[in-house]
């Protein structure tokens, strides 16, 4: 084997193992970012609405909801992964719980 063909295995090797490893990582939550399926989970589980939440955002937030995703953990607990763009323009990524947002 030349030190060409390691390192290119190397490279598979480390690429298969982020791809296997991240997967186990990530199968602790779940987030919908189709609104079709998420909208009536809200509904079904007495989430907050989207609309709740912007409303809610107003008095708790400076800047504006970018997105929004409904997710939910391993131990069943639904929360909002939102981008909020702040009043200077950045932008913020915050997790809320989708039940009491902004502890409402």
């Amino acid at each position: 084997m030349t030190a060409t063909t390691g390192s290119v295995l190397a490279a598979v090797l480390a690429l298969l193992t982020m791809l296997v490893v991240r997967p186990l990582r990530a199968a602790d939550e779940h987030c919908y970012a189709d609104w079709s399926t998420a909208a009536p989970i809200v509904k079904a589980e007495g989430l907050v609405t989207v609309e709740e939440l912007s409303r809610k955002a107003q008095h708790h937030l400076e800047g504006a909801i970018l997105k929004t995703q409904l997710c939910v953990d391993g131990a069943g607990h639904w929360h909002y992964r939102i981008i909020v763009r702040e009043g200077d323009g950045k932008l913020r990524a915050l997790t809320v719980d989708a039940r009491r947002p902004f502890g409402d």
